[in-house]
């Protein structure tokens, strides 16, 4: 979250170079030998001031990348639409194109705002590929995780074929809803008959594209860990 927060914060926290506490020598070479033997890694971090002429701008910028990219996926993809009913593997084939810009945005808008950060991944990601379809499930702390995990397709080269779970009204964001819509992502409306029905008909047809791989992203705690949540 430190990564998201800094594009705009007036201090910058970035992290600099590991130190391992304890007794011995702390090279980069040798710290991940000490890493179980020596106590645990912290990580030095220094910060710096935004003037506010930066501040407005990496503001502005990130609200045209934001708004003029959305736009332009739309008035690519929309005509796509066209080939959906005679060929849906070929749908999905320009589709992917449209998709992988979008994973291309998000990348020019960490590399923009957040190229001083690290992010840092836990998990099964050395077994993430792009020439299959496979079941990507993460937990839900922040409304940023899309945007990492997104950023970590793009790393196995999976940008193109991401497609989530999501909660109904984030479907009716304007522009942004219709193209999701349009990249098939799959509305939940939080009614367990309705659906089953939306999940099995979209992976259904997914199922037929034989060749086209897939990133089905799942949050299994279906919102964030808020106390209201977890009480539900």
């Amino acid at each position: 979250m430190d990564a998201f927060k800094a594009m705009f914060l007036a201090e910058e926290t970035i992290p600099g170079r590991d130190q391992v506490d304890g007794p011995g020598e702390s090279g980069s070479g040798k710290q991940q030998q000490q890493r179980g033997k020596m106590g645990k890694v912290k990580q030095q971090q220094w910060s710096r001031s935004v003037s506010p002429l930066e501040f407005y701008s990496r503001l502005a910028g990130f609200a045209g990348l934001w708004i003029v990219g959305p736009v332009c996926a739309l008035a690519v993809s929309a005509p796509l639409l066209l080939i959906k009913p005679f060929s849906h593997s070929l749908f999905r084939a320009a589709v992917r194109q449209v998709e992988k810009a979008v994973g291309g945005l998000m990348v020019l808008t960490a590399w923009l705002f957040c190229s001083g950060a690290a992010l840092v991944l836990t998990g099964d990601f050395d077994l993430m590929r792009s020439d299959r379809k496979q079941l990507v499930f993460s937990n839900h702390q922040n409304y940023a995780d899309w945007f990492f995990i997104w950023l970590a397709a793009w790393a196995k080269q999976c940008h193109g074929d991401v497609r989530a779970v999501l909660i109904k009204v984030i479907m009716s964001i304007p522009v942004v809803g219709q193209v999701l819509h349009i990249f098939e992502f799959i509305p939940m409306y939080q009614k367990l008959e309705k659906d089953r029905a939306t999940m099995s008909q979209n992976l259904s047809v997914a199922k037929n594209d034989a060749k086209l791989p897939l990133w089905l992203l799942i949050f299994p705690e279906g919102g964030f860990n808020w106390k209201g949540n977890v009480e539900k």
